[in-house]
């Protein structure tokens, strides 16, 4: 553990065997605190924990709890919050943030016999929010990675392969998965704006709204299954439970109603 200015805090609760933490920290008004291992599990091992910090306001809060679990940390920045909770037999955070004003929040949940998990979120950029969480026996892959500003993403692969976008809003389970450089997006729902690849300025509010939707631009969909099948229309606006669900590459449409 290195700290080097003023205004920095730490905490640490280690317990078990084979564990390796190591903490620098550059800058002031810095906050570290790591729990790993817990009372009522007798078997923490290997645990490795990496984290850097250089820049100032940063708050990284840690607590893991299992065996095998390697995190690696990395911020450059100010004004960064990470607060992450990982139990699993098997788990691996590596999450690198340059910029400032980002704050995630991961979970990843499972505790002895689950087959583990990964976790890897690379940022850059200023005020992104990243928050996401994992359940469940089997092993599951969360890959965010994000180069833009004004990003919000919420939920389980939520604007998973974004990239330079900006302004781009993100709300439930691969909602905008694929977005690569669509920006002013929002999709508030599971798959919502699924195949959006470069669309700009479209909004999509509810399950599977504009799904299939890739360059179309400036679409308004609200209620599931709205505007599903729309690909490249544009300017297009439905409301209500499948309108205009065939619609594919027609422009300046509007539909209300179910």
């Amino acid at each position: 553990m290195t700290q080097t200015g003023n205004g920095n805090g730490a905490q640490y609760n280690i317990q078990g065997n084979n564990n390796s933490y190591t903490s620098t920290v550059t800058g002031h008004g810095n906050l570290t605190s790591l729990t790993i291992g817990d009372v009522n599990n007798a078997l923490n091992l290997r645990n490795t924990i990496t984290e850097t910090i250089t820049g100032d306001n940063n708050l990284i809060l840690q607590q893991l709890v299992g065996n095998d679990i390697t995190s690696t940390v990395a911020i450059t920045g100010n004004l960064n919050q990470i607060t992450k909770e990982l139990k699993s037999s098997n788990g691996t955070s590596d999450i690198t943030v340059t910029g400032n004003s980002n704050v995630l929040n991961i979970q990843q949940v499972d505790v002895a016999g689950a087959n583990g998990h990964y976790l890897k979120e690379v940022i850059a950029g200023n005020f992104n929010s990243i928050t996401t969480q994992q359940q469940g026996t089997n092993d599951t892959t969360v890959d965010i990675r994000t180069t833009g500003s004004n990003n919000t993403a919420v939920g389980n692969q939520a604007l998973y392969t974004n990239t330079t976008t900006s302004s781009n809003t993100a709300v439930g389970f691969q909602a905008a998965y694929t977005n690569s450089s669509g920006d002013s997006l929002t999709a508030i729902g599971s798959q919502a704006l699924y195949s959006n690849t470069t669309g700009t300025g479209n909004s999509a509010i509810g399950r599977n709204a504009l799904n299939k939707n890739t360059t179309g631009q400036v679409n308004t969909a609200v209620g599931n299954s709205v505007l599903l099948n729309n690909t490249t229309g544009s300017n297009n606006c439905a409301f209500g439970q499948v309108a205009l669900l065939n619609n594919t590459t027609g422009v300046q449409n509007t539909a209300i109603g179910f």
